[in-house]
């Protein structure tokens, strides 16, 4: 059901969430692996959302662009070590009507590994984003609420980052 809401000028970045007659969403989860041995796998994911808002002739807003990852794994009794490759498509299937804007494709390369101490502590590191690739995920935006952005302005993700963790189960 529609309702006419009477908007003055300081509401005018309001946003009103309303259901639509004519809509729908498909898509599908890939999921894949190759078990080379009892030390090496690789294996992977492909996922794609698909949306349409008939009444409004545009995607259904906040869709997800397609992601494909590839992961190569090695594995002994004192540690996994996993390489992964992430592929993210841009997105152009947008809803105007929330002034959502285009997002661009990109790549990252990322390591981590786990190094098990003792049954209950192991040590985690991981290094993201290896090759430093300026991006912007297609849902991390500004909705409002952050001071130095105007409202749906794409904020970027972090350049290359180590974590280090260090992990005791109870």
């Amino acid at each position: 059901s529609y309702q006419k809401i009477e908007i003055d000028q300081t509401m005018k970045d309001l946003k009103v969430f309303t259901n639509v007659e004519q809509a729908y969403k498909t898509g599908f989860d890939l999921n894949w692996l190759l078990k080379i041995n009892s030390h090496f796998e690789l294996n992977g994911t492909l996922n794609y959302i698909y949306t349409e808002n008939k009444d409004w002739n545009e995607a259904i807003a906040l869709t997800p662009p397609l992601e494909n990852n590839v992961t190569f794994t090695y594995r002994n009794k004192w540690s996994n070590w996993n390489f992964n490759y992430q592929y993210v498509n841009h997105q152009n299937k947008i809803a105007k009507s929330f002034q959502e804007k285009i997002s661009n494709s990109y790549n990252l390369l990322n390591f981590n590994s786990t190094y098990y101490i003792t049954k209950n502590l192991n040590f985690n590191f991981a290094v993201e984003n290896i090759l430093n690739e300026f991006y912007q995920s297609h849902l991390n935006f500004n909705f409002k609420n952050q001071a130095d952005f105007s409202p749906l302005e794409r904020m970027s993700n972090p350049g290359i980052n180590f974590k280090l963790m260090l992990n005791y189960n109870f």
